[in-house]
């Protein structure tokens, strides 16, 4: 086993261990981040569901933003780890 192949496999398996940390976080931030429209829709909207008031505008971009890096953490879990045994990348085929 060469040093370039073992650092592969270490970043690897704790490549996958970190980001799947990340996206749970991430899914816990988002429940946090829509509790307010569900709690007080009267006051994150002007004229309910049409008109987002300046706070209820903030909240939403936040979770469009936190929607976009699930997707892109997805992603990124999905080369990192297709399978459980598959090689960790274009480097090791």
């Amino acid at each position: 086993m060469t040093p370039n192949t073992h650092r592969r496999q270490l970043f690897c398996s704790h490549g996958t261990i970190f980001l799947r940390a990340t996206l749970a976080l991430l899914f816990v931030q988002m429940l946090g981040t829509l509790t307010p429209l569900l709690l007080f829709p009267a006051e994150k909207f002007d004229q309910f569901p049409f008109a987002p008031s300046l706070e209820g505008q903030y909240i939403i971009k936040n979770a469009v933003l936190i929607s976009g890096a699930v997707i892109l953490g997805a992603k990124v879990a999905a080369v990192i780890d297709p399978e459980p045994d598959a090689p960790c990348g274009p480097a090791d085929v």
